[in-house]
């Protein structure tokens, strides 16, 4: 399955450059561009071509859009370990993991912490004690990924990637 992904990811070009920056050379910045491109291009998918006649819409649009950031905002991240550290850590540093598949060795899964957020649960967030990150200390060593990627494997259609 491994060699069948990664063939894969070579046939696109781009997809394979994000692939050797993001994965294997753990470039942070490449990470941060391409996530704030991703934003903008989802901005102006969610907003369209702006009209004048269009500005009661626009308006919705933004008051639903304000509404989704007070709601990501409020949401306390879940520990996934035992909460044995005084940190979140990945299964590299705590040397265990719960759950790790063809898919996490892929994306070498185990550099990552794992949680998840009390409004929406995942199987691999266990623990009740729930903390807030430090967005000020994580922000230039990490970035939240909002989805595990085996549910991406299980969710493409059989003839994508």
């Amino acid at each position: 399955m491994l060699a069948k992904e990664r063939e894969l990811i070579a046939q696109d070009p781009e997809l394979d450059r994000a692939y050797r920056e993001i994965v294997e050379n753990d470039n942070q910045a490449f990470l941060r561009e391409k996530s704030a491109a991703q934003v903008t291009e989802m901005e102006q998918r969610f907003f369209g071509p702006f009209s004048i006649f269009k500005i009661g819409e626009r308006r919705r649009k933004k008051a639903k859009l304000e509404e989704f950031r007070r709601f990501v905002d409020g949401m306390t991240p879940v520990r996934a370990d035992k909460n044995d550290f005084d940190e979140f850590k990945s299964p590299e540093r705590v040397g265990a993991a719960s759950s790790y598949g063809a898919q996490d060795i892929l994306v070498r899964a185990e550099r990552y912490v794992y949680g998840s957020f009390a409004e929406i649960g995942h199987f691999m967030s266990r623990g009740k004690n729930q903390r807030e990150l430090d967005r000020a200390d994580i922000e230039p060593r990490a970035q939240i990924v909002m989805n595990d990627v085996a549910n991406v494997q299980a969710r493409k259609k059989a003839d994508h990637l």
